[in-house]
């Protein structure tokens, strides 16, 4: 009996992550994918504009050093991790 049970949890954790997996769309995918690609590229030129392009004008950045919205996390960004800033 103690089989069976663990057999249909198993089941339903499976069929639960197929059904997680399957309603990312292939828009949704290369959305995310353009997003971290952005950031990584913002760290290696340490462009601060661009780590923070992606985040929405009013995003909360929860922290150490928390801030609200993308100006104020590009300017965050510029003043404690040495990424270039504008000028």
């Amino acid at each position: 009996m103690m089989l069976w049970i663990m057999a249909t949890v198993l089941l339903l954790c499976g069929a639960s992550a197929l059904y997680a997996q399957s309603s990312i769309t292939p828009a949704d995918s290369a959305e995310i994918l353009s997003t971290v690609a952005n950031w990584e590229r913002a760290w290696t030129v340490r462009d601060a504009e661009l780590a923070a392009q992606d985040y929405a004008d009013d995003a909360d950045w929860t922290n150490a050093l928390g801030c609200v919205g993308s100006v104020a996390i590009a300017s965050k960004l510029c003043s404690t991790r040495s990424l270039s800033c504008p000028s």
